[in-house]
């Protein structure tokens, strides 16, 4: 069944200035967008094995409604439609059609997981609908030439693998045994590492490029007092130790940051040219990782820094490795090199 998240306002008032006949016809708008909304679609397990990263879309729609009772984006409100699929990719393709055909939303906003994004990349490529910064660090993500409507968010798979690589290859040119490694996508404390045995855990290695809200060492920031704030107010219900709520406020203000540069030119064209001229930081991810995407870039982010498990949080170490923030390239294999790792290399996860 399918969960529709739709935004709440507060009785925000925007107060518009008049226009010219001039200006109010230089607004472009595609299907989904209008002067008083702009609708984005969302496709998220909320059901089945992988449910817990329906956690993703309810903390998305607290962002969302936060925009909007701030006054939306450039005076018009977000109409967030977020559908379940169970993570089956047969009805990942249900719900984007629906979304797309029916509900005739302006993009489609991070979808989750490679089977269902893959099931409907074509299909969101010859009806040239945005798929935005999918929630899948596949690299078939960042293909401009060929999948034009398509973009990632998070680091790509490769890349992280590179910044392992870095790592492992260091430690053994200096006689350093390798450590157990995590990727990414299953490094949660609250939801993986504590339920999986702390203790069991300590001495892991895995990347980081937002911050890990159950490390200490940003709780006294502006930056997390902010998101505290922001959970407090419209998302209570959530897991304040569940980086999938960091993950959220992160990304959510990356799609707001891109429609906002839409101005009146809401097209879904100019979606796709704004999400490829993004150079920006945002609060909670780690210092020295921002995102950044050209025309024949389509890897928003690319930069990380490990961190070491516990046994009761993250603990980062060395330096932020990946891309260089004004360039594609990468930081040298010297960086980051844990102190004193132990153990065998055994990627999990």
């Amino acid at each position: 069944m399918a969960l529709l998240l739709q935004p709440r306002c507060a009785g925000t008032h925007v107060l518009a200035r008049p226009q010219s006949a001039a200006a109010q016809a230089q607004k472009r708008y595609d299907p989904g967008a209008s002067d008083s909304e702009i609708k984005v679609g969302h496709i998220v397990p909320y059901s089945g094995p992988l449910s817990a990263y329906g956690a993703i879309g309810k903390a998305i729609d607290a962002y969302i409604r936060k925009v909007n009772e701030e006054g939306g984006i450039n005076g018009r409100k977000l109409n967030f439609i977020s559908l379940d699929d169970g993570y089956s990719p047969p009805r990942t393709v249900e719900q984007a059609r629906r979304l797309v055909e029916q509900d005739q939303v302006l993009l489609i906003f991070q979808t989750l997981g490679t089977p269902g994004n893959s099931a409907i990349h074509k299909y969101m490529n010859q009806r040239k609908v945005p798929q935005i910064f999918v929630a899948t660090g596949a690299t078939r993500w960042g293909d401009p030439k060929n999948f034009p409507w398509t973009m990632g968010w998070q680091p790509n798979y490769q890349s992280e693998a590179r910044i392992y690589a870095q790592a492992i290859r260091k430690a053994a040119e200096i006689g350093w045994k390798p450590t157990h490694d995590l990727n990414s996508v299953s490094n949660a404390a609250g939801s993986v590492m504590v339920p999986a045995g702390a203790e069991s855990g300590i001495g892991i290695i895995s990347a980081f490029y937002i911050k890990d809200p159950t490390d200490t060492q940003w709780h006294d920031t502006a930056e997390y007092k902010d998101w505290l704030a922001f959970m407090r107010r419209f998302h209570p219900q959530g897991d304040l130790k569940d980086n999938f709520n960091v993950y959220s406020y992160t990304v959510a203000p990356s799609l707001v940051e891109v429609l906002r540069k839409c101005g009146d030119n809401l097209t879904r064209e100019n979606v796709m040219r704004q999400a490829a001229s993004l150079d920006l930081t945002l609060p909670m991810l780690l210092p020295g990782v921002n995102i950044k995407t050209g025309p024949d870039d389509f890897y928003p982010i690319e930069r990380e820094q490990l961190a070491r498990w516990d046994g009761k949080t993250w603990v980062l170490f060395g330096k932020v490795l990946g891309r260089s923030p004004g360039a594609r390239r990468y930081a040298p294999a010297t960086e980051g090199i844990p102190a004193e790792p132990e153990g065998c290399f055994r990627r999990r996860g």
